[in-house]
């Protein structure tokens, strides 16, 4: 591959609030999943968020507004499952960071430029299979051939090729797919289709730029901003309840953050600082206070479901701490600590606790590794002197290979080349001049390059040159191209072909 292949970095259109890039495929689309390590760091992983019973004896996992159920089973469903940056906010608390794919809820759309797009089932989806960066490519070629003459005026040739190619990469295709909300109808049948489905949701980055990592991904079991301690004895999370601590562990020794373990604590509700007294549950609570997650969110019929007072009230007056926090603004979240690259007075980095994923907008057209490709032709032609003077030409080309099949779309890309072609002429030398009558045929044939896609041909194209020694130094010529005026174009995105005369004279000293 040359550089461009490699290293392109255009920009190409906006479309919304989507940005189109060409881009070189030098390290391929490895897809960071759950589980799994990602850009050759740690794995990351999830845990169902939930909370403690007041007597630390019973786990309720946590619901969304429209979903109360929506974490049964969590685990099991993203297990493996790419992450993707979430663009829109649709108030499932869902939005901000890098986030599972859920295939109960998200598919893949892998658009195309010059097609409907392909929409993935949810097995596909969690399947999605990683984009291999271009390799050199290999080529092993074996050619047959045989020239010569038949009796004493017919000369012909035969050539028979066959290619064996490795890590053939195609033209620009989209390598960041879409991800989509299913859509189901009022008795939950999936009615999703390729031209009928929900919200765009998000898209799939192809490497960790923008993406901050490690991704706390909203709940991940762990204590990504540290404040876990800082809180554990007023919470009562030193008590043990779970196993945590170490044997011998004093009472307010640090145990083990569990994921159930988190709270909140009220803000003052103005500038001046003044105390606001709220009712939650038949208790009191007051600006500064402190309270655990069942002394705000219902618990009806043994299990939660968001608190309408809760969500009015507390919105934005509230700071979480704990173990994957329920923020009153930002929603089941943890800003995780990040490096930002940059360094103190000291030459310490600096660290930022927005570790949540930024603004990644951005559709990538770069080429795909297609892995093994077998290409054959054939070529057979032949040449008649009907006299010295006139001479008979044709020659026939077939062209065949295996299809170039795109492991995002899931289709078999256009070879962008016909299966059949042939030509005829006859040239002669007479008194009155030299001629050369062509007759050219193309099959039609389908072509796909980045934006440009379409059929080409069939035409076929009559040609007629002649030229006329006016003395022996100097020559008249005219050219005759596309004599019929066969109207077509030889190339998607280029300009229609027409007849074209072209004369001149040509003098030689």
């Amino acid at each position: 591959p040359n550089s461009i292949t490699l290293f392109t970095d255009l920009f190409i259109v906006r479309i919304g609030l989507l940005n189109i890039f060409l881009r070189g495929n030098k390290d391929g689309t490895p897809y960071c999943r759950v589980g799994e390590p990602c850009f050759g760091s740690e794995s990351y992983s999830v845990v169902e968020p939930g909370f403690y019973s007041e007597d630390g004896n019973t786990f309720y996992k946590m619901g969304t507004l429209d979903n109360p159920t929506y974490f049964d089973g969590y685990n099991d469903r993203v297990n493996g499952a790419p992450y993707f940056f979430k663009t829109h906010v649709d108030g499932s608390l869902l939005a901000g960071d890098m986030t599972p794919l859920d295939t109960s809820l998200y598919v893949i759309f892998v658009p195309e430029l010059n097609g409907d797009g392909v929409l993935y089932t949810p097995k596909e989806s969690i399947n999605l299979p990683d984009v291999d960066p271009i390799k050199t490519e290999k080529i092993q070629t074996v050619e047959f051939g045989y020239k010569g003459f038949l009796g004493n005026r017919t000369h012909f040739t035969l050539d028979y090729y066959l290619s064996f190619y490795e890590d053939f990469f195609s033209p620009p295709t989209i390598i960041t797919p879409l991800v989509v909300n299913r859509k189901f109808d009022v008795n939950g049948n999936d009615i999703t289709t390729v031209y009928n489905f929900g919200d765009v949701a998000g898209l799939m980055p192809i490497n960790d730029i923008g993406t901050h990592p490690p991704y706390g991904t909203a709940w991940n079991g762990l204590d990504d901003d540290g404040d876990w301690e800082e809180w554990a004895e007023e919470f009562g999370w030193l008590d043990d309840k779970n196993g945590d601590c170490p044997d011998g562990a004093g009472e307010y020794d640090p145990c083990m953050a569990d994921p159930g373990e988190w709270g909140g604590v009220l803000l003052k509700d103005d500038e001046a600082g003044s105390v606001k007294t709220y009712e939650w549950g038949g208790k009191t609570y007051q600006s500064g206070d402190f309270f655990h997650p069942y002394e705000v969110l219902n618990q009806e019929n043994g299990y939660p479901g968001w608190n309408s007072t809760f969500e009015d009230s507390v919105k934005g007056l509230w700071d979480a701490v704990g173990v994957d926090e329920l923020h009153s603004t930002a929603g089941l979240n943890e800003y995780e600590f990040v490096q930002t690259g940059l360094v103190d007075s000291n030459g310490d980095p600096l660290i930022s606790a927005q570790g949540n994923a930024s603004n990644i907008t951005d559709i990538v057209l770069s080429p795909m590794n297609y892995g093994e490709v077998w290409m054959q032709g054939l070529d057979f032609g032949i040449t008649y002197f009907l006299t010295e003077k006139i001479i008979l030409d044709g020659n026939v080309s077939w062209y065949g290979t295996t299809e170039f099949y795109n492991e995002l779309t899931k289709k078999n890309d256009p070879i962008n080349a016909p299966k059949w072609k042939w030509n005829a002429s006859i040239k002669g030398n007479s008194s009155i001049g030299d001629f050369i009558f062509n007759f050219r045929h193309v099959d039609q044939f389908q072509w796909s390059d980045g934006i440009w896609a379409g059929l080409i041909g069939p035409y076929n194209i009559i040609d007629l040159f002649y030229t006329y020694h006016i003395t022996k130094n100097l020559d008249f010529n005219i050219s005759a191209l596309n004599l019929t005026n066969d109207l077509h174009k030889e190339l998607v995105g280029g300009a229609v072909m027409g007849r074209q005369i072209v004369m001149r004279f040509t003098s030689t000293f």
